[in-house]
C-alpha cells in the first residue's frame, strides 16, 4: 500500500456571510421589530411585506423616512383584507383619493363600526330571547300559597245553625233586643269562650225550629 498517496481534499463547509446572518436574526424575532432605524427601502422590503398593519405602523413612526416609500405594501394589504377594494382595483373602478395607508386606515374604523354595530345587535336580541324563555317557564314553587281565611265572629254562625229563626226571631235582628233580660250570642259568656252555640245556651223561648 502507498502510504505517499495524497489523501482527496474534503470540501469546506460555505459559511454565511454576515449579512445573511443578520437577515436571519430578524426574521426569527420579527414580530418584536418596531424599527429599521436609517435602513434603505429596499433592504427591510423583504420584512416589511411580511408585517400586519399595525406592526406596519409602528415601524413608520420609528423610521419615518420609510412613509410614502411603502405604498405597495399598503396597497397589498388593503385589497387582501377589504373585498370591496380588492373587487373595485380588479375591476380598475377604484379611484385612489390619497394614499394607500389612508385608504387602509379608513377602511379600517368602517369595519370597526360595523362589527360593533353587528355586536349590539346580537347582544340585544339575545336579552330579547332570554326575557321570552324566562317568561314561559314554569315555576315550580315549595309550598302552595295558604288560602285567606275569613275572621271568625261568633254572631256570623247563629244565621247559619237557625236561618228560619233569624229572618222571624226580633232577637237576631240587627240591632233588636228580646227584654230586658235577655243577651244575644255574641254577648254571651260562650261566644268570647270560642264555643258553638246550643239549643239551650241561646234559650229556648228565642228559639223557634
Amino acid at each position: 500500500m502507498d502510504m505517499g498517496a495524497e489523501r482527496p481534499e474534503q470540501p469546506r463547509p460555505i459559511l454565511p456571510s454576515l449579512k445573511e446572518l443578520c437577515i436571519r436574526v430578524v426574521y426569527n424575532n420579527l414580530p418584536s421589530v418596531t424599527s429599521f432605524g436609517q435602513m434603505s427601502y429596499e433592504t427591510v422590503k423583504p420584512f416589511l411585506i411580511r408585517m400586519d398593519a399595525q406592526q406596519l405602523h409602528r415601524v413608520e413612526e420609528n423610521s419615518p423616512h420609510l412613509i410614502d416609500l411603502d405604498e405597495e405594501i399598503w396597497k397589498a394589504l388593503c385589497t387582501s383584507e377589504f373585498i370591496e377594494i380588492r373587487r373595485a382595483v380588479d375591476s380598475g373602478q377604484f379611484d385612489l383619493p390619497g394614499s394607500w395607508r389612508e385608504v387602509y386606515d379608513e377602511a379600517e374604523s368602517a369595519r370597526d363600526a360595523k362589527f360593533a354595530l353587528l355586536q349590539e345587535k346580537m347582544k340585544n336580541n339575545y336579552k330579547a330571547l332570554a326575557h321570552e324563555k324566562e317568561a314561559k317557564q314554569i315555576k315550580v314553587i315549595e309550598k302552595a300559597p295558604p288560602a285567606k281565611r275569613r275572621a271568625f265572629s261568633c254572631a256570623s254562625i247563629v244565621p247559619f245553625l237557625f236561618p228560619s229563626s233569624f229572618s222571624r226571631n226580633p232577637f237576631f235582628s240587627c240591632g233588636g233586643k228580646a227584654d230586658s233580660r235577655s243577651f244575644t250570642y255574641a254577648e254571651s259568656p260562650a261566644c268570647r269562650r270560642g264555643k258553638q252555640p246550643s239549643i239551650r245556651s241561646l234559650g229556648a223561648s228565642h228559639v223557634r225550629l
